[in-house]
This record gives structure tokens, sequence and C-alpha cells, in this order.
């Protein structure tokens, strides 16, 4: 019987792992599914915003009424304005949320491109994207 390597070993043994390339041709497949989100959020998105511009709405009513409430009322206007935050709150949350899975997208469809355009021999153009500092920035 042989010696038993240790985990490192094994893990860290300089042996390449078979990739299953199915899977890998779904990921790159995946940029016309990662555009037709980024089109969703933003024709959906409308929905979001007017529900956030109605509720800011109350709230700048809320706000001027506090400035000139009694003390008598100004607990009750607090506690409504209390109230009206946490939607607000949970709104924005959302909001940038799917800004964020959006902005993930889109760089996963930048990183697409620049593998495809070097596949296909278009060095010089992924070699100008890369000279800008934005471009790699949002590759990362």
């Amino acid at each position: 019987m042989g010696k038993k390597k240790s985990f490192f070993s094994r893990v860290f043994s300089g042996k390449k792992k078979k990739v299953n390339k199915s899977v890998l041709k779904a990921e790159r497949e995946d940029s016309l599914k990662d555009l037709e989100a980024i089109k969703d959020f933003f024709e959906d998105m409308h929905y979001d915003v007017a529900r956030v511009k109605k509720n800011l709405e109350k709230m700048i009513d809320l706000e001027k009424e506090r400035k000139v409430a009694n003390s008598g009322l100004l607990q009750i206007n607090l506690q409504t304005q209390g109230d009206m935050l946490d939607p607000l709150l949970e709104d924005f949350e959302a909001f940038e949320d799917d800004v964020v899975i959006q902005g993930i997208r889109l760089k996963r469809i930048a990183r697409e491109w620049t593998r495809l355009a070097l596949k296909a021999g278009m060095k010089d153009a992924v070699k100008n994207k890369k000279k800008k500092i934005a471009w790699l920035r949002r590759l990362r």
C-alpha cells in the first residue's frame, strides 16, 4: 500500500482538473440572457420609481408640517415619518441590490466580449479597451 498524500498535497498537486466544457459553454451563452435581464430591469423600473416618488412626496409634506407643528402634533408627525421611512429604505435597498446585480451582469458581458474578441483575433481592439482605466476598473 502506498503512502497516503496529505490534504494540501492533493489539493495543490499542480494537476489540472477536467472541466466540463458544456458548463463553460452554458456560462458563455448567458450574455444574451444577461442583456435581456438588464433591459427588463430598466423597463420595469418605472413601477418602483413611481412608488418611491409617491412616498417621497408624502415625506416632503410631513416634513413641511413638522416645521410648523406644535409640540402635541410633533410626536405624531415624527411617528408617521418613521413609519414612512421603513418602506422607503426597503425600496432603496432593493433598488440598490438590483442595480448591483445589473452591474455584475454587464461586467460579465464585457469579460465575455474580451474573450470573444481575442479569440476572433481582435487583439488591437482589446488592447485599446484595456488602455482605458475605466474599462479595466469595470472588469474587476
